[in-house]
C-alpha cells in the first residue's frame, strides 16, 4: 500500500488532534511507519491515548471508503531505560 500525505489543516478532525498532529511534525516526527520515540514531555501519554480514540480519517478508494486512525499505535514503557519515553508510529505522512 502506498503511503499517503495528510495536510494537518484540511483534517476533519477536532482542534485538539490538529494541535497533537502539529506538535508531532515541528518535532520532526511525520512519517508513515517510522517507529519513533519521543520524550512525554513533548507530547504526553494521554495525548497519544486522544489522538488513537479521536483521530480518524476517511480514506476515498476507487470502490470503497473506510476510516483509519492518522496513529497506527503508541506504547509507554514501565521499566528499563526507555521510562519518561513514548514509542509510536504513524499511519500517515503528515504534510
Amino acid at each position: 500500500m502506498a503511503v499517503i500525505g495528510l495536510y494537518i489543516e484540511n483534517l476533519s478532525i477536532d482542534v485538539e488532534c490538529k494541535s497533537i498532529l502539529k506538535k508531532l511534525k515541528a518535532a520532526g516526527f511525520d512519517k508513515a511507519q517510522v517507529p519513533y520515540t519521543i520524550d512525554d514531555a513533548v507530547v504526553a501519554s494521554h495525548e497519544f491515548s486522544y489522538l488513537l480514540k479521536h483521530g480518524a480519517v476517511k480514506i476515498n478508494d476507487t470502490d470503497s471508503s473506510s476510516w483509519r486512525s492518522v496513529l497506527n499505535n503508541f506504547a509507554v514503557p514501565k521499566h528499563g531505560p526507555e521510562v519518561g519515553k513514548i514509542g509510536f508510529k504513524l499511519n500517515f505522512d503528515l504534510l
